[in-house]
């Protein structure tokens, strides 16, 4: 599966069994009795299949767990149909994979699932993510296994909708590179001609009107004016204050590349500038708020840490540690008589997954839950602000990164939260309500019983953002380069 090298691992000797299975006409290999009694005879868990058809017949029972088998996309997109390409061929921003365990009428039960984000510019590049992901996804499910908890039953295959079998014309498929080749241009001017400028605001509906969109038509938005073109204001939390509410935020500077955590009363007064509250020598972003205690991404430091803001911090090792993760916009929260977190994983896509850590108390210890992670969707998963109540049903707001990074934000209602089970199911899905900033959102939260606090963003051509995104490309490049002129250590084989 993988499409780039991956490491490699010294493994003790492992036995080999070479099988000489015939294969029939669009069906997988069967095995002869002599290899299903060696099979047998492993006392195997369960069996990883990799070959294009699926294993059928007798095979499908000698493991403890049975076999399982990957699908990816459509499955009549074609042979020969890199993944997600077929989605870009057809204007799909996502693309569907799962890990089956397979039943005698092919992909049975789904054991892992995933919505990934297509690339039609750089498909080789999207495929390789799809495929680094699914690697994990044997080792998420024996870990699930080891807990306790049961593999999914059910003969449901989970799989997506067919596509026609018959790939697209000669033309059609001229027309496609043609596309490529413009997407290709855009992508350019996207990472190097334009950027993203968040803002915030108060929105006068309350928080719960973001279930029901069409309720938010007409609604007033009240934004606070950025400094300067190289600034930007995002993830913005409220807490009431003896002055009122205060609104903590990102405050980003694109001439630093690096983010504080500062401050600004609502209503938003003309020529007050926002008041630092957490600087440290590295990026911090999404001030969640609890209490007196504000608790910012810091992902670098892998740490998950609360700051008690009724007085100055200055020291970055003054917070509480929660958690040793590098989680990317954690989010707390204190439900039937526990402490949960949410976050994103920086070293596990932090657009496409969602974790989940309980405690009993909030000083810990903390325990990862056993389906982690509990969700792969790059529509739904990462977290967008506090959890929060509506007709006694409890809701999680997601960021939408199908498109782009916080291009919307969707709202799940949380069907079961307990140590041993997550599940939710999406209810709304929410597009800027800003005119001036329509090219997405990522945070909301109550300010009060009647208003919201959001954050939205738009593009604009900031020189020093150019600057950065060249730097980095080179960099890239450079970076790139020097590592293929590394001298490759080959390894022998034992005599």
């Amino acid at each position: 599966m993988a499409t780039r090298p991956a490491g490699t691992h010294d493994l003790p000797p492992a036995p080999r069994l070479a099988c000489a299975a015939p294969r029939r006409p669009g069906a997988g290999p069967d095995l002869t009795a002599a290899d299903l009694a060696a099979v047998a005879d492993a006392r195997l868990d369960f069996l990883l299949s990799f070959v294009d058809a699926p294993l059928s017949g007798p095979v499908l029972a000698v493991p403890r767990f049975g076999v399982w088998a990957f699908g990816h996309g459509p499955a009549g997109r074609g042979p020969g149909w890199p993944v997600g390409l077929w989605e870009a061929f057809h204007r799909e921003p996502t693309v569907a994979a799962a890990l089956h365990r397979l039943g005698a009428a092919g992909p049975g039960p789904v054991l892992r699932q995933g919505v990934f984000r297509t690339s039609p510019h750089r498909p080789a590049q999207a495929a390789a993510g799809v495929y680094a992901e699914c690697a994990h996804w044997p080792a998420d499910v024996c870990r699930q296994l080891l807990a306790g908890l049961a593999l999914p039953a059910g003969s449901g295959s989970g799989a997506p909708a067919p596509a026609p079998a018959r790939g697209p014309s000669g033309p059609a498929l001229l027309g496609f590179a043609a596309r490529l080749a413009g997407d290709q241009l855009r992508d350019w001017y996207r990472t190097f001609l334009r950027a993203d400028q968040w803002n915030m605001g108060v929105v006068d509906r309350p928080v719960q009107d973001f279930l029901r969109p069409n309720g938010l038509r007409g609604a007033v938005v009240d934004a606070p004016p950025l400094p300067n073109r190289n600034v930007f204001y995002a993830d913005s939390f409220v807490r009431q204050e003896d002055g009122g509410p205060m609104v903590y935020f990102e405050l980003y500077d694109y001439r630093t590349r690096r983010g504080n955590i500062s401050r600004l009363p609502y209503p938003w007064q003309p020529g007050r500038a926002p008041v630092a509250v957490l600087g440290f020598p590295y990026h911090l972003s999404y001030p969640f708020l609890f209490g007196p205690y504000c608790m910012p991404e810091a992902w670098k430091t892998n740490r998950v840490q609360l700051y008690d803001l009724r007085a100055p911090v200055t020291d970055p090792t003054a917070g509480q540690v929660l958690l040793e993760a590098p989680a990317v916009d954690a989010t707390l929260l204190e439900y039937q008589g526990r402490y949960w977190l949410f976050y994103a994983r920086a070293d596990r896509d932090p657009m496409l997954n969602l974790f989940i850590s309980y405690a009993d108390a909030l000083a810990g210890p903390w325990h990862e839950h056993p389906q982690n992670p509990v969700k792969t969707n790059v529509r739904s998963a990462r977290p967008a602000g506090p959890f929060f109540e509506a007709d006694g049903k409890l809701y999680r707001p997601a960021q939408d990164c199908a498109r782009d990074y916080g291009a919307a934000l969707t709202f799940h209602e949380v069907l079961a939260l307990t140590p041993t089970e997550y599940t939710e199911r999406e209810v709304a899905h929410v597009t800027s309500p800003h005119p001036g900033y329509p090219a997405g959102m990522h945070t909301v939260m109550a300010l009060d019983a009647t208003r919201t606090l959001v954050d939205f963003k738009r593009y604009r051509f900031i020189p020093m953002a150019s600057l950065l995104a060249v730097w980095i490309r080179v960099a890239g490049v450079v970076g790139r380069v020097k590592n293929r002129r590394k001298p490759v250590a080959k390894s022998l084989p034992a005599s």
